[in-house]
């Protein structure tokens, strides 16, 4: 039979320990947050979390809970001839 997991509340949404733990440092660092300081944040507090794990709990706020905004870099898009003949 599965556990029960303790859930924890978050502004009215309940979340898993390390969903909330996540969700609290990037509280605590403020501001855009990437996935390194948060595992950095969270190895300071004496909480041991992968990189693959912060970035799925980062991704599930985003997605499922709506706690989260990602913010992706803009990217520019350059062109250049295909055929570029060589100049003597």
């Amino acid at each position: 039979m599965a556990t029960k997991k303790d859930m924890k509340n978050w502004n009215g949404v309940e979340l898993t320990e390390t969903l909330f733990d996540v969700m609290e440092s990037v509280n605590e660092l403020k501001g855009k947050v990437s996935a390194d300081q948060v595992v950095d944040h969270l190895a300071s507090k004496g909480k041991t979390y992968t990189k693959k794990s912060v970035v799925a709990s980062l991704a599930r706020l985003d997605t499922h809970c709506g706690l989260l905004r990602k913010h992706e870099p803009v990217k520019v898009t350059t062109y250049e001839l295909a055929n570029k003949e060589e100049e003597n």
